[in-house]
């Protein structure tokens, strides 16, 4: 199922959200994406789950 996100947004991470390993997995594909922009341009780790910076574009993982 696609999931929408838009610029400076936020991916909850639990019940109605991501599990934990897909956040992983989201979190590790934006960080290879963002490797020559500047560092969190994609998407950043918070307590309650995952914010999207700035950058837009298209992350896809298995099972996402």
């Amino acid at each position: 199922m696609p999931l929408t996100c838009r610029e400076y947004g936020s991916l909850k991470i639990g019940e109605d959200g991501l599990t934990e390993r897909d956040a992983g997995r989201l979190y590790a594909g934006a960080t290879r994406a963002s490797r020559r922009l500047k560092p969190h341009a994609v998407l950043t780790r918070t307590r309650e789950g995952l914010k999207a910076g700035q950058t837009v574009g298209v992350l896809s993982v298995p099972g996402q």
